[in-house]
């Protein structure tokens, strides 16, 4: 299974990100291979659009699931088209997320929110 999850820094600490679209990186944790790839969301400065954007991102790294705090409407109609399925973090700490997906105890995101757009 390949978990992608947002993250704010690249260290042992890492942190899952509180905006999906303007997060800093990616992580790919792919269970099969139990191997992890950081990758540059570069979608975080982007005027408008950075949830789509993010969200192709995710879709172009061939994710299974994603894990997000919350989601824009837009974005999560990308992963559902998809076919990615998207879970509620449970807290900001990513190996506990992981390790809660791995065991099914992560719930649907259901209540995408319409979105942070700017002026």
């Amino acid at each position: 299974m390949k978990i992608v999850l947002p993250i704010e820094k690249t260290s042992e600490e890492d942190l899952i990100g509180t905006s999906f679209g303007r997060t800093e990186y990616f992580m790919l944790f792919d269970s099969e291979k139990d191997e992890t790839v950081i990758t540059d969301n570069k979608a975080a400065m982007q005027q408008g659009g950075a949830g789509i954007k993010a969200a192709q991102t995710v879709i172009d790294m061939h994710a299974d699931v994603v894990i997000l705090p919350q989601c824009g409407q837009n974005a999560m109609d990308l992963f559902i088209a998809a076919k990615v399925t998207v879970l509620k973090s449970i807290s900001r700490d990513v190996l506990e997320n992981i390790e809660k997906c791995l065991n099914n105890q992560l719930e649907v995101l259901n209540d995408p929110h319409p979105g942070l757009h700017h002026s």
